[in-house]
């Protein structure tokens, strides 16, 4: 819009764009910046790379965020499974347990003391995670000196080249109800929900038919 429209400057034909706030790693002294963009049609321009260093803050202390997904009972209970809640505990626990610092969790199963695994829960616990991550670490969210773990064990569908997750609360008649996708969770909403995490390390591990095609 205009030559001077927040983090967007122009000058003649060329765009400077401004990102600020952005969380360093205390375990490093060094980063490396990349940056592309998209044409009109959808063509990638070339990446451009920065290597930056820094003053090493001081040691770090990373955590472990959990957020594991597990779905025995939906609302159409033809679709019912047998173990994915325990799967769904049993990475939370495992991966607790070999973790050497904090470990932060949030289980989804339905089960008492635990939230419905549904489409809206699931975007809630992920929403909270990635939301105004405090640079100075004091933060009860992830940092660049973090790790994400997410872990959901469920249904999952590829339609018209669409990764679908079956939440709980997945429609009477699954893929054949007209809101299916609306109400299952696709590839490209779960890649939303994780894009505004800060963490250092992402680990996602989908227990689910097709989920190859998550990628």
């Amino acid at each position: 819009s205009g030559a001077d429209d927040g983090p967007f400057k122009w000058s003649g034909d060329e765009l400077t764009v401004t990102f600020e706030n952005i969380a360093l790693p205390k375990n490093k002294n060094q980063v490396a910046f990349s940056a592309y963009a998209f044409n009109k049609d959808r063509v990638r321009s070339r990446i451009g790379r920065l290597d930056y260093q820094y003053p090493q803050p001081g040691p770090a202390d990373p955590r472990l965020f959990i957020v594991s997904v597990g779905i025995n009972e939906f609302d159409d209970r033809s679709f019912d499974l047998k173990y994915a809640v325990n799967d769904a505990r049993a990475f939370n626990q495992g991966l607790s347990r070999y973790f050497p610092g904090k470990t932060i969790s949030t289980v989804l199963t339905g089960a008492p003391g635990e939230n419905v695994p549904t489409k809206a829960n699931l975007r809630s616990a992920l929403s909270a995670l990635g939301s105004e991550t405090d640079p100075g670490g004091g933060s009860a969210r992830p940092g660049p000196d973090d790790v994400l773990a997410l872990f959901i064990s469920s249904h999952g569908l590829t339609l018209a080249d669409t990764f679908y997750i079956f939440p709980a609360d997945i429609p009477e008649g699954g893929a054949k109800h007209p809101d299916f996708p609306a109400r299952s969770v696709s590839a490209d909403e779960l890649g939303q929900w994780l894009a505004g995490i800060d963490a250092g390390e992402i680990l996602l591990i989908i227990d689910a038919c097709q989920s190859g095609s998550v990628l």
